[in-house]
């Protein structure tokens, strides 16, 4: 990284993008991004999702996104989609692979 490029990064967040963008645009993973903001004085907004997002993930989900690609969509992880959408009250899918019975 160059000071250019912790500049433009400071800039591009300031300007309302999130890490996840800004870090794919620099090749850089988001929580890289998050540290560089940190070092330069930045305060980070809230990371998650508004209510209108967790709505909009359900509404994808139960028409069968997976966690993964809604994860991509909102710039978060796929365990933040989860964790919002067992919150929310929505069923959850079971997992590719996995058995729903109990006894194996």
């Amino acid at each position: 990284m160059t000071a250019e490029d912790t500049v433009e990064i400071v800039h591009a967040y300031e300007a309302g993008q999130s890490t996840q963008c800004i870090g794919s645009r620099y090749g850089i993973s988001k929580t890289r991004v998050a540290t560089i903001l940190r070092e330069q004085g930045v305060p980070l907004r809230r990371q998650g999702l508004t209510d209108e997002q967790v709505s909009e993930a359900a509404q994808l989900y139960e028409a069968g996104k997976s966690l993964a690609t809604l994860g991509a969509h909102f710039g978060v992880s796929h365990a933040t989609i989860a964790n919002v959408l067992k919150k929310r009250g929505t069923r959850m899918r079971p997992r590719p692979g996995w058995s729903d019975s109990s006894g194996s």
